[in-house]
């Protein structure tokens, strides 16, 4: 490789970012997609709070939670900074660049590997339109990605899930290997930082690619100084990220996992497949460590070690070693283009013909992609046509400052158009984990109906929540996240668009969102057992409307004005969860039996509450300008021309130190709810049809459906072997012709109705529900 031809370097970024740009044509001149269920709008949902509201509390989502909790900013920084008046578009741009730039990454750092422009080219040409052998070895996700014309992985996860902060990561993840191959560990730890103020996912990746460069660079640096290093950049990259990564962010987002993502996306038990992976992978990375390996083979064989344990395990048996495992999929594709790069390599010093025959057999399968690549993203449509819009619009026009609950796609689009608050929310930035439980329980409590409907209502007072929007079974809505919406027939309607969609408010008395309550009467209410619990939930209820009315007056999100005439034994009780960052100007703060705040004294003047950083807010921010000011400290005395770079560690280990003494006090403080959600979690397990999947038996045509012929239902939790299961269609049962945990197959029966509402009922409990037409 010649080592001055920037012209050429800058016609191969240039014509990468010219053809991927043009395949996904369709997808960068959208601006709001046809699918409010996706994570765009979850996305342009958090990029509009980032815009329009303060980063301090963020009162619209859960009951309230510090705003950091929200999302990592840089992502959002970045669609906000784009000249374009519409958030939709400024997204869709912003995530077309970074599609964009991960071939363009990945051809400087296969540069940097194989030093060969015309082999990165190559491989950056085949990680940009072809699958190469990843469906052959997942071929789940083959299947998945068979409705996206088998397109290369990267192209699958932006259009069918829209996971753009991680492809952005993706890139700089690609850039923290070049910089770190070419002994730049500054740029390496600056990057690093980018990555962990962008996206989750993004940094599980990171340390996935650093520890496959410290394997490859201990062949020069030894095992020791490899290893310091690239754990220097992880330690650097987090403390100058920790003004907002903060411990307790690590450590809600830990919580998240554990009670939410591993039971609505469940895990099977590891079992013989599972060691097998694990064990192949350990003697790939074994093997990555022979010294008489290239550094760029060991790189690649510890890329695909790690990546691949965690998504062959996942595709194989269903099981989990990291949470979402299917998000790395990205970096497992990089692993297997790479080492298509190595056997292409190793062909060519043999024979020529046959390293370039390596290359045109890995991409044949772009062919058919490439074809048709624009007609299966999605165009997009006006928002106001969308039943989201006129939900949240309505909402935001007669709700107020009430809250409110919501389901399925609503609970990511809702803060698009509206200041609303909602008992749910974008699936992160959660505080009290007892506020998505308890959603859970309303939307999917599959007990007696008459039962289910007071445990509802019972938490929507507890909760402070006025309105419910429902959706029933001919509702347009993605999802059908309510089982047997007909609980709540009886009470007042405020809206309904007359195709299934109905918006309640909840029957009187109206709940108060602060009240005077008695500290006593408290005691006596006990610990709440679960999400069921309605004996508690009646007693709570009862206690929480109060002894006497306190008056707030919101001057902001983290600022209030309280009035109260409060006596010794009382406090006020404000229907928002409480924080350590919340202080008043008088009296102390605690918590009552859900995690609401309660304000404790008996003040003789207006009181002031203010949100501020809580005592791990104070320690992020210091630990990230500590770390700064021993940056600047080690260029100015040149530490960076030393050999050694003992600095680099050194900072590392002062910025990660405390965060991690931090994040070991945390479970100390951990309420009891937190056990009562995660129970709920487990136990609130209806089953579920997936959208758009009641189709014909033998065509798996959708509606309408033949009555008397065999028509299959697809979705989750459907029942076992030994479960006792039945199909409603309507007010009767089907037939069932067959049946396993994601599949039911039926006869229609002959005299079903022109329009019949399908329901899966597994032991008693019966599921969501979707109307389907017949002829």
């Amino acid at each position: 490789m010649r080592r001055h031809s920037p012209a050429v370097d800058c016609g191969i970024v240039a014509t990468l970012i010219f053809l991927n740009l043009l395949v996904i044509a369709p997808f960068l001149t959208t601006d709001f997609s046809s699918q409010p269920w996706n994570n765009d709008y979850t996305y342009i949902g958090m990029s509009r709070m980032f815009r329009d509201r303060p980063w301090s509390w963020n009162s619209l989502q859960y009951g309230g939670a510090p705003f950091h909790y929200l999302y990592p900013p840089l992502f959002h920084i970045l669609v906000l900074a784009l000249p374009v008046h519409s958030l939709g578009r400024a997204y869709h741009l912003l995530s077309g660049a970074s599609y964009a730039l991960v071939p363009v990454a990945f051809y400087i750092a296969a540069l940097q590997l194989f030093r060969s422009r015309r082999l990165a080219a190559a491989l950056a040409l085949l990680l940009s339109f072809s699958p190469t052998v990843l469906y052959y070895l997942l071929p789940d996700f083959r299947a998945f990605a068979g409705n996206y014309r088998h397109g290369p992985w990267n192209f699958v996860a932006l259009v069918a899930s829209n996971e753009s902060a991680h492809t952005l990561s993706l890139a700089l993840v690609l850039l923290v290997l070049t910089a770190a191959w070419r002994d730049r560990w500054l740029a390496a730890a600056l990057l690093a930082a980018a990555v962990f103020l962008l996206n989750w996912a993004g940094i599980i990746g990171l340390l996935m690619v650093l520890t496959a460069v410290g394997v490859a660079r201990s062949r020069d640096l030894g095992y020791g100084q490899a290893a310091l290093r690239v754990a220097g950049v992880a330690g650097i990259g987090y403390g100058l990220a920790a003004f907002w990564i903060t411990p307790d962010c690590i450590y809600t987002t830990k919580l998240l996992d554990r009670v939410v993502l591993r039971h609505i996306q469940p895990s099977t038990p590891w079992n013989g497949v599972t060691w097998m992976v694990l064990s192949g992978a350990t003697v790939v990375l074994a093997i990555s460590l022979w010294p008489r390996i290239k550094p760029a083979g060991a790189f690649v064989l510890a890329l695909l070690a790690i990546s691949g344990a965690v998504v062959v395990s996942y595709s194989a048996t269903g099981s989990y070693l990291l949470p979402l495992p299917h998000r790395y999929v990205q970096e497992f594709n990089v692993g297997l283009v790479l080492a298509i790069g190595c056997l292409a390599a190793a062909a060519w010093k043999w024979r020529r013909p046959l390293g370039v025959l390596v290359l045109a057999v890995s991409a044949i399968p772009a062919v058919p992609f490439l074809a048709k690549a624009w007609t299966v993203q999605q165009r997009g449509v006006d928002p106001h046509s969308t039943l989201a819009f006129q939900i949240s619009d309505w909402l935001a026009h007669h709700a107020g400052s009430a809250r409110v609950l919501v389901a399925g796609e609503l609970e990511g689009s809702l803060n698009i158009w509206a200041d609303v608050a909602q008992a749910g929310g974008s699936a992160q930035g959660v505080s009290n984990y007892l506020v998505p439980a308890a959603h859970r329980q309303v939307t999917l409590g599959c007990g007696a109906p008459q039962t289910e409907a007071r445990i509802a209502e019972l938490w929507l007072r507890a909760l402070d929540v006025r309105y419910l929007a429902v959706h029933g079974p001919a509702s347009a809505e993605h999802f059908h996240w309510f089982v047997r919406p007909e609980r709540f027939a009886a009470w007042p309607v405020v809206w309904t668009n007359g195709a299934g969609d109905t918006i309640y408010r909840l029957p009187p008395p109206d709940e108060r969102e602060a009240v005077v309550v008695d500290l006593a009467q408290m005691k006596q209410l006990g610990q709440l057992r679960a999400t069921d619990d309605a004996q508690f939930l009646e007693a709570y209820v009862a206690w929480a409307r109060g002894i006497r009315e306190a008056h707030i007056h919101w001057l902001s999100p983290e600022r209030a004005e309280l009035r109260a005439d409060t006596r010794p034994g009382e406090a006020v009780l404000i229907k928002v969860n409480h924080d350590a960052g919340w202080s008043p100007s008088e009296g102390a703060i605690g918590r009552d039996p859900i995690g609401f705040l309660l304000v404790n004294g008996t003040p003789k003047a207006p009181v002031t509450l203010q949100f501020g950083a809580s005592w791990s807010v104070w320690l992020g921010r210091g630990i990230t300008a500590v770390t700064i000011l021993l940056l600047f400290c080690a260029i100015w005395r040149g530490h960076f021309a030393g050999s050694r770079l003992s600095w680099f560690w050194v900072t590392a280990t002062v910025a990660v130190v405390p965060a991690i003494c931090a994040y070991g006090i945390l479970p100390l403080h951990t309420p009891g709810t937190v056990a009562v959600a995660e129970r709920a979690y487990g136990r609130l397990q209806p089953p579920l049809i997936s959208p758009s999947s009641i189709v014909d038996g033998v065509t798996f045509a959708q509606p309408p459906l033949a009555r008397g012929g065999v028509i299959s239902i697809f979705g989750t939790r459907l029942g076992s072997k030994s479960d006792n299961v039945r199909v409603w269609i309507g007010p009767r049962t089907a037939e069932i012709l067959y049946r396993d945990p994601n599949q039911v197959n039926l006869r229609l029966p002959p005299d079903a109705p022109p329009i019949a509402d399908v329901s899966v009922e597994v032991n008693g409990c019966r599921g969501n529900s979707f109307a389907v037409s017949t002829k």
